[in-house]
């Protein structure tokens, strides 16, 4: 992932814990108050109910694993895809995440 591709500002879920592993290169990861640099081979585990996100602040790209517990994620994935294909706007992208537990943190809490 090349800075400015993809990231995740700070949110959390309710009923859903996530997990990451850095394959290649490093991404600042948020958890909690927290931030890490996390290099390839960096594994994170994210309790429900726990802020979080991630960013490259590097020129390199990185390649990250994420895997959520339970699964159906991926149908948030491809939604948000087709979503932004037919250039949806904030407000469905809002209604989209939250229906998929994905609960933004106040802004005042930057990844």
């Amino acid at each position: 992932m090349p800075p400015g591709t993809v990231s995740a500002g700070p949110h959390y879920h309710r009923g859903r814990d996530e997990f990451f592993y850095v394959l290649e290169g490093e991404l600042v990861l948020r958890v909690g108050n927290e931030r890490h640099a996390a290099r390839a081979g960096a594994f994170a585990f994210i309790p429900r109910e726990t802020i979080h996100g991630f960013h490259n602040a590097s020129s390199e790209s990185a390649t990250l694993l994420v895997m959520h517990h339970p699964a159906g994620v991926e149908r948030f994935l491809e939604e948000m895809q087709q979503l932004a294909a037919r250039h949806g706007g904030r407000e469905e992208r809002a209604a989209l995440a939250a229906r998929f537990d994905m609960i933004p943190a106040p802004a005042s809490t930057e990844t």
